[in-house]
């Protein structure tokens, strides 16, 4: 009986990585564009709270950068002012991360066809 011959098993290209970053977040930062982002579009906290979903006072230890949010929260911000994650987070990360946006990006495709998937 002849033997037969194993297949040859092919090994993906190392494929380079960009650097995820591992940092601390600056809320303030974050909080202080939200801010002016509102006050830009000429709305109030409560305003603000009601058409996201969330108490006022929240969103006011938000903009100080009191406390973080959920994404499903960032993304409601996002489309209420309708900015991007780039304009939020364009200089509140270190140069050497300027592929994070691309990241984040992926991460809420990601999120987003899981939950409309089910």
């Amino acid at each position: 009986m002849p033997s037969k011959d194993k297949p040859k098993i092919r090994r993906p290209l190392s494929v380079k990585r960009p650097a995820m970053y591992t940092g601390k977040i600056n809320f303030d930062a974050i909080g202080r564009k939200l801010r002016t982002e509102r006050m830009r579009m000429g709305l109030t906290q409560e305003q603000v709270a009601e058409s996201i979903g969330i108490t006022s006072a929240f969103v006011g230890h938000i903009e100080r950068g009191e406390r973080s949010m959920s994404l499903d929260t960032l993304i409601h911000f996002f489309n209420l002012y309708r900015i991007t994650i780039d304009q939020l987070l364009s200089d509140t990360l270190p140069p050497q991360y300027n592929d994070v946006s691309s990241q984040i990006v992926n991460m809420l495709k990601n999120k987003n066809s899981r939950t409309a998937g089910g």
